[in-house]
């Protein structure tokens, strides 16, 4: 069964906060909900908008299918410039990274974000001109255009419209900057034409950030045993929910030849104890999915009491770090917005 849209989900991190241990873990009860008013982003008041802020949300784009069918070639980008005076980039983040004293911690090191076309352009054309909200998405540690950068162009209302086009290109040499004008050389030549006042919110050009196939896995396996026993993790792997999965080291340690008792490094996670006899699968509640199964099909040869086998899993997810800048004496607006938007292939 393929991977379906309302599979697709946005989660927060386990600590919102402007503090520097805000992110972490994923939160599998706290979902963002698409259009609702500040799903991921508080209020800017008045005070706020005097002095500006720099401030920082860590959210996961997670793939709960059921099947736990892997999510191919994912790519992630803005899909719009907020209307308001403020302007949004993101950074690639990590399954447990924390923010950080001034964003210190977060370990992506390339922003990317979304401008509007500058000037109208024509099929067959290899440069265009895109104008970012503000000069340090030009250049500094917040460009978000970069010598090799994929890109988007596409002027469609929506991720999903029928209406429009859009086209991916790799960025081929250095930008050219001049203020908050950035001209790209492209490798290859553009498909279609392209206007600033293309349908409602004319032609963007948004960096793509290109994360691993997104699917539950594990790694770090390693049996410790005092006699023979065995277990293999290669013909007989964990299996990794994508509901139920979260980043977690699992210590099982044996009580006897047969039994053996389960640790997660979670503080919280409680995990049930199980037998090498009996395919292990304990459960997430949740979600009410299993964190992940262990086959018993694995366990070769004698086991004994305080033998050992440690892994990490790894959800089915795929980290960023949204940022919001507010310029001092930014004006209000009402409704103001931003799209984080993915794509990929399922089977």
């Amino acid at each position: 069964m393929s991977i379906l849209k309302s599979e697709v989900l946005m989660l927060l991190s386990e600590v919102v906060s402007d503090e520097a241990t805000n992110g972490g873990r994923m939160d599998n009860n706290n979902s963002v909900i698409s259009g609702s008013s500040n799903n991921v982003w508080d209020s800017v008041f008045k005070d706020e908008r005097d002095i500006g802020s720099r401030k920082y949300r860590k959210t996961f784009f997670k793939i709960a299918n059921d099947d736990n069918n892997e999510y191919f070639n994912p790519k992630i980008w803005l899909d719009i410039v907020t209307p308001a005076d403020d302007w949004m980039i993101f950074f690639a983040g990590s399954q447990t990274d924390l923010q950080g004293v001034s964003g210190a911690g977060i370990t992506g090191t390339d922003a990317y974000g979304c401008g509007v076309l500058t000037s109208n352009v024509l099929s067959g054309v290899s440069s265009v001109t895109v104008t970012v909200e503000d000069d340090s998405l030009a250049t500094g540690a917040d460009a978000i255009f970069r010598d090799g950068g994929t890109i988007r162009i596409f002027n469609k209302d929506t991720p999903d419209s029928g209406i429009g086009t859009q086209e991916i290109h790799v960025i081929n040499g250095t930008p050219s900057v001049s203020g908050s004008e950035v001209t790209l050389t492209l490798t290859g030549t553009l498909a279609n034409a392209y206007n600033t006042d293309d349908n409602v919110y004319g032609t963007r050009i948004a960096s793509v950030y290109e994360p691993d196939n997104i699917v539950g896995s594990f790694d770090s396996f390693v049996d410790t045993t005092a006699g023979d026993g065995t277990y293999d993790d290669v013909a007989s792997p964990v299996i990794v929910d994508s509901i139920g999965a979260i980043e977690q080291t699992v210590t099982i340690t044996f009580t006897d030849s047969i039994n053996f008792t389960a640790v997660s490094n979670v503080a919280g996670v409680t995990l049930s104890g199980g037998s090498k006899g009996v395919d292990y699968s304990p459960q997430n509640d949740e979600v009410s999915k299993p964190y992940f199964t262990l086959p018993a099909i694995g366990f070769a040869d004698t086991w004994a009491q305080n033998d050992t086998i440690v892994f990490i899993t790894h959800p089915a997810s795929s980290a960023i770090w949204q940022v919001r800048v507010v310029p001092a004496l930014a004006n209000s607006v009402n409704g103001n917005r931003t799209i984080p938007t993915i794509s990929g292939e399922g089977v």
